[in-house]
Formats: C-alpha cells, sequence, structure tokens
C-alpha cells in the first residue's frame, strides 16, 4: 500500500503534466489567432499557462503608416483568479526590450484612439505590479514633415493602475517612475530645431540636460520663411531641475512643483523688423497668459542662475543691428500660482544682471495672476551707464547717438494692461543727444535744438521726473511697455 502512494503521486503529476502542456498548447493557439488577427508577427512565441507567463520574441506590428519592432515582449504571473472573479487583469511584470518605433505620425491617428467600449465593459481594471521599456528608439515624422527622434528611452513605473471605467483625463494612477530619454531632438519650425540631451524622471524629481533651441537658416534669411515677425531664437540651457513635481486631476488638472532652477542659459533673440508688418494680434500680459492656462499652476520657486540675454533688433537695412545685453543674469520668482484659492496673491519676481557691460541692474517686479486689470509695479535701479551702452541700441535702431554718462537712476512704476504712472529719479553727467542722418553724420541743427532743451543736472544730485500715463501697446510684449515707461522719465529728466 505504501508503495502505491508514490506510484499515485507520479501519475497525477503526469497527468497535471499533461493537462497544463495541452492548456499551454491551447494558449499559444489562442494566443496566435489572436495577434494575427490585430497584424503582429513574431519569431517564437513561448507560454507557460501554470505560471501566467508569455514571451515574444522578434515581434512586428504595423498600422498605417508607423511600424513598432522590438526584440523581446514579456509578461509574467497573470492572474487567473482576478480576471475570471472580477474582469482585472493583474500582472507582475511586463516588459519591453530594444524596440523601434519609425514611421510617420498622422494627427488622425492619435485623435480617434479611444478604449473599444465593449472592451471596457469586459474588463474593468489594469494592473500591472512593474512595467518596463528598456531601450526604445523612436524615429518618426510628425505633420508638415517635422523629424521627432529618441535614441533611447527607458521607463520603469511601479504599482500601474489602469481604471477602463474612468472618464478622467489621466485614468491611470503610478506608485513610482523611474525614466530615462537620452538625445531627444525635433523640429519646431522652418526656422528652428529643438534637443535635449538628457531628460531624468525619479518619482517627483525631473532633471533636463542639455536644452538647445537651435536656428536652421541664417539672420538673413530667416525673415521669408515665417509667416509673421518673429524673433530667431538661440538657445542652451546646461541644467533644468524640477523639484517635487506633481500632476493631480480633481475638477481640472493641476501642476504643483517646489522649485525650478535653471542654470547656465544662454539666450539670443535676433529681430529682422525691415521686411514684414509688424502683428497687430494683442500680446497678452504674463498674468493674464498664465491665468488662461488649462491647467491649475502652482510653482513655488522658479530660479534662474548664471544666464545671460542678448536681444538684438534690425530695423534699417543699411545699419547694424541693435543690442541689448544682459550679462550674470540671476532670476527668483516666488508664488507663481493661478489658483482663486492661495494662501499668497502677489507673484514675486527679483531679478539682477549687468546690463551691457558693467551697469548693475535690479528690478523687483509684482503682480496678481489672478487680477483681471492686469495691475503690477516695478521698481529697481541701474547704475554706471555709459554713453557708448545707450548708444549701441539707439544709434542702429533711431540713429541717436548718446554722449555722456548716467551714474543713478532709480524708477518705481505702477499700471495694468493699458496705462501706468510712476516715478524716477536720474544722476547724470554731460549728458547729449546727437541726431544723425542715414549716412551718419550730424545733422547738427536738430542735435542744437534738442539739446537745447536737455537740462544741465550734472553735479546737482538726483534730479527727479514723473512717468505720466503711459499707454501699451496691446501689440508688442510688457518688455517693451517696461521700455516706454523708462524713455518717458529719461525725456522728463532730462527737457
Amino acid at each position: 500500500m505504501g508503495k502505491k502512494k508514490p506510484f499515485k503521486i507520479l501519475i497525477v503529476a503526469l497527468i497535471l503534466f499533461v493537462i497544463f502542456k495541452v492548456l499551454d498548447n491551447y494558449a499559444a493557439k489562442k494566443v496566435a489567432f489572436y495577434l494575427k488577427s490585430e497584424g503582429v508577427s513574431y519569431s517564437d512565441l513561448d507560454i507557460s499557462f501554470l505560471s501566467g507567463n508569455l514571451e515574444l520574441a522578434e515581434v512586428f506590428y504595423a498600422k498605417d503608416s508607423l511600424t513598432i519592432s522590438a526584440e523581446n515582449i514579456s509578461i509574467k504571473d497573470l492572474s487567473y483568479y482576478k480576471y475570471f472573479s472580477k474582469k482585472e487583469i493583474h500582472l507582475n511584470d511586463f516588459k519591453i526590450s530594444n524596440a523601434k518605433i519609425v514611421g510617420i505620425l498622422i494627427e488622425n491617428e492619435v485623435d480617434t484612439v479611444q478604449i473599444d467600449s465593449t472592451k471596457s465593459k469586459e474588463l474593468s481594471l489594469v494592473n500591472i505590479d512593474n512595467i518596463s521599456l528598456e531601450n526604445i528608439e523612436v524615429a518618426i515624422e510628425k505633420k508638415n514633415n517635422y523629424p521627432l527622434k529618441i535614441q533611447s528611452l527607458y521607463v520603469s513605473l511601479d504599482d500601474f493602475e489602469l481604471d477602463l471605467n474612468s472618464s478622467k483625463k489621466i485614468p491611470f494612477t503610478v506608485e513610482s517612475i523611474t525614466s530615462e530619454i537620452n538625445h531627444f531632438e525635433t523640429t519646431l519650425s522652418e526656422v528652428q530645431d529643438f534637443s535635449i540631451g538628457k531628460i531624468s524622471i525619479t518619482n517627483n524629481d525631473l532633471v533636463i540636460d542639455s536644452l538647445f533651441i537651435k536656428p536652421t537658416k541664417t539672420r538673413k534669411e530667416y525673415i521669408y520663411f515665417v509667416e509673421k515677425e518673429q524673433e530667431l531664437l538661440n538657445l542652451f540651457t546646461k541644467k533644468i531641475k524640477v523639484s517635487n513635481f506633481s500632476i493631480e486631476e480633481q475638477d481640472s488638472l493641476s501642476l504643483g512643483v517646489d522649485e525650478i532652477v535653471i542654470d547656465e542659459t544662454n539666450f539670443d533673440l535676433y529681430l529682422d523688423a525691415t521686411v514684414l508688418q509688424h502683428s497687430r494680434k494683442h500680446k497678452n500680459l504674463y498674468s493674464k497668459s498664465l491665468r488662461q492656462l488649462p491647467l491649475k499652476l502652482d510653482v513655488k520657486t522658479l530660479q534662474i542662475n548664471n544666464s545671460r540675454l542678448v536681444y538684438e533688433e534690425l530695423t534699417k537695412k543699411e545699419n547694424k543691428a541693435g543690442i541689448l545685453v544682459f550679462n550674470d543674469l540671476e532670476a527668483n520668482i516666488t508664488n507663481i500660482n493661478n489658483s482663486y484659492i492661495k494662501e499668497e496673491k502677489m507673484t514675486v519676481a527679483e531679478i539682477k544682471a549687468s546690463f551691457m557691460k558693467d551697469s548693475p541692474l535690479n528690478i523687483k517686479w509684482t503682480f496678481d495672476i489672478n487680477n483681471k486689470e492686469d495691475d503690477f509695479r516695478l521698481n529697481g535701479s541701474l547704475f554706471n551707464l555709459k554713453s557708448e551702452d545707450m548708444s549701441s541700441f539707439l544709434l542702429p535702431t533711431m540713429n541717436v547717438k548718446v554722449e555722456g554718462a548716467i551714474h543713478k537712476m532709480y524708477f518705481d512704476i505702477e499700471g495694468n494692461n493699458y496705462i501706468s504712472n510712476g516715478k524716477m529719479q536720474m544722476d547724470f553727467e554731460d549728458l547729449k543727444l546727437r541726431i544723425l542722418d542715414q549716412e551718419k553724420h550730424k545733422k547738427k541743427v536738430i542735435s542744437w535744438l534738442v539739446n537745447l532743451f536737455v537740462k544741465d543736472e550734472s553735479g546737482r544730485g538726483l534730479a527727479d521726473a514723473e512717468i505720466k500715463e503711459v499707454k501699451r501697446d496691446q501689440t508688442k510684449s510688457f518688455w517693451n511697455y517696461f521700455w516706454l515707461n523708462i524713455e518717458s522719465g529719461l525725456k522728463n529728466s532730462l527737457i
């Protein structure tokens, strides 16, 4: 009797082995039939019904203009109990290795992707303990034949849960995420390329290394490839760190960030204003643009370190471009929050830079994003501004040459989307304006008349002036508005 027991166990084991082999074979045929009906091909299929594992080798799938190939796709530990009892898919592991996505991305393909309603009724939830995408390469064309390439993509998601019956814009949750994207590049327009050396995400922290926006055309030709007057950009940022970001969905999407740090940015903007007519489209102030975002935004701190900004504008073909340079640019901006419920209303930006060569510039700028009049206050100071630095922009753009120096300038401006007022104090020395003709010769009579009305305040300390009812040109930027206020103060200080 005792000898028969091991024999019975062996017989049962053999029967179970045969049953599971039959089930493996049946499952393999079912999966193969399904994959074939969906247009998926592969070189090898391995299924273990007992463990709930599936593995595909050399997988290829094509739909319309896109093709997807993968060296290996594997699924581990599918829960049959969850599927048959609750109509839920539970996996321990889903992995795709060494895949390529190639082709042309048709806009309609993205817009029409939806979860089949019949399938969503059959299934209620997809839960995967770990999703792993390893070495995914992307080379596709967007609309207008603009390329988008990713050299390699790695993603690891823990506790991924997708609610198939959810009506939310983001119907899934993730406990933790780790991702790395190496060498992302695309074309933004006929005249601009965009690339990032590396993007790293670890849970709620994001790091971007080596961000570029590069021109694809020269300064002389770019303006003939754009539909409206716009700047040609040339930007490099060494590193961007985003700390403790979160994305949530309640009544609407919301993005919260503790801190964004932008390190070592060189930003050159060049405008050729000699070819196209200036756009009459209204430009929002920053407060309105932030207020109208399609999501709730809460960035506690944005910091810019060790950066450089250069703006050049060509207004006459026969002249060179006027130039403004801001070196050693530092900025600290707090409370970028467009929610109506917040502890602190005011957004505060504190900016420091060396204007042109050695002129220290300090600005404090405050505004309430939710104020529909777009009220703001901007005050600051500028020291040791030399005549050649002033002339570097005024001479090419306005044929005005400045002589003398501004030792100190203080300004305090309050305004809204329509009009602004303020005050200015300035200490200057031997300040003279020379108005030149097209060949840069002095127009002596006009220059004499202008300087006749220039106040001689040299050596008398600070000269006070009012900035009165400066009207905003709503087709131009906030910084043009700021300059109009400074220009008004200068005129009232000098004349």
